[in-house]
């Protein structure tokens, strides 16, 4: 969650292998899939004690979404390769 809790405070895009089966009971993949599937204001009562810039951003930057983008299968790749070119491109200006 500290990588995730980074990204988000530097504005990255945030992309999540949704995982399936038996593996959605895990404590950790349960975090995943709130990060794929609930807003920031729901995500900040999951957490315990989050820092006050957390809360305020997740407040604030994803109020109606969630913060990270899922991945489901191979065929969500082409979307990730085409934000992350995006993204590059905004790093190549001076």
């Amino acid at each position: 969650m500290h990588t995730v809790r980074f990204t988000l405070t530097q504005r990255r895009k945030l992309f999540a292998p949704v995982p399936t089966g038996d593996q959605t009971q895990e404590a950790k993949c349960r975090g995943i899939l709130a990060l794929t599937n609930k807003t920031g204001p729901e995500l900040e009562t999951l957490l315990d004690k989050p820092p006050r810039e957390y809360t305020e951003l997740l407040r604030r930057e994803y109020l109606l979404c969630a913060p990270a983008t899922p991945i489901h299968t191979e065929a969500d790749y082409p979307a990730v390769r085409a934000a992350l070119a995006k993204f590059c491109a905004t790093l190549d200006r001076p």
